[in-house]
Order: C-alpha cells, then structure tokens, then sequence
C-alpha cells in the first residue's frame, strides 16, 4: 500500500508501508501541507501548496497539476472531499496578511467558488486547521480553527459553506 509524507516541505512517498522513503514528488511551503486521495479513485491524489494540485497516476513525479485556487496569495490549510458526493471539494487557504479563506467546488471539473465572506467576520483570522464532511451529507461541513480566542473553535455549515454557526460551545 502507498503512503505519502511531508518531509522537509517536499513530497516523500513510500510502497512498503514506511520502511523506504522516496521523495522530491512535490515541493510543498509548508510541511504540514495536506494530502487527501480521492474516496473512490485510487490513483488520483490531491495536496494543498501555494494552491490545490491534483495527481491522476498515484501521485508520482511530474504528474501533479492545478486543480483550483482561489482567495488571496498564501497557503492551503486544510481540506476536504465528501465521500457521500465525490464532487464536492472544500479547501482553507491562510493569505499571506492573515485572513482565512474558504472554496468549494461542486463539480471536480469547475474552479473552486470563493466563500471566504461567508465567515464570521471575528474567526476570519483564525486559521481554519481541519475541515470535515458529515459521511452522508455532502454540505454538512465544520470547520476547526487555530489560534488562541475563546469560544470560537468549531463552525458548522448544513449548506455548503454558504452559512457557519459557532457550534464551540454545544
């Protein structure tokens, strides 16, 4: 089975279950960058940089390729695909002045949609550190956020990210 790694801001990949170490696949700002496979797709593969790329041959070198971008210059946080619904995609991107932004695409082949003014003003300077999707609703979203500000640690949206509730304290 293929695991993947981030290593000293590249790309490391391994077919052993971790006992080698092949690297330079990708080179990554961060090296805590996400990496997400496709949930019903084996091959493909998608990793968040300086934006999303995608990898359709097991992410090997050469193969990556923009998938989408959007908000302002910086770096993707997280990000997530439904498994109920395949084409729907959610991605966090952390600009370079520290304001957070979120995207979604509904359909794999389309440019992610812009839904960064959809958060609470107050949390758009919270990194957005995880996103997950409910496994049988594709728009139920949560969002969780980093940075010390007390009560604001979770959002949901039932809508795609259209609209969040602070579900911190429930």
């Amino acid at each position: 089975s293929i695991m993947f790694s981030t290593i000293k801001k590249s790309l490391y990949k391994s077919y052993d279950r971790g006992k080698k170490w092949r690297g330079g696949y990708y080179p990554l700002p961060r090296w805590d960058s996400p990496i997400l496979q496709h949930p019903e797709y084996e091959n493909i593969y998608f990793i968040g940089g300086w934006q999303v790329m995608m990898s359709e041959n097991y992410g090997e070198k050469k193969t990556w390729r923009k998938f989408g971008t959007f908000g302002k210059k910086g770096m993707v946080t997280a990000m997530a695909i439904s498994h109920s619904n395949p084409n729907y995609f959610y991605a966090a991107k952390l600009d370079d002045y520290g304001k957070n932004h979120f995207g979604k695409k509904t359909n794999l082949n389309q440019d992610f949609k812009d839904l960064s003014e959809n958060i609470p003003a107050e949390i758009r300077e919270l990194k957005i550190t995880e996103i997950e999707v409910h496994p049988k609703k594709h728009k139920t979203v949560w969002l969780s956020l980093g940075s010390f500000s007390l009560g604001n640690k979770v959002l949901q949206s039932e809508d795609g990210g259209n609209s969040w509730k602070n579900i911190s304290w429930d």
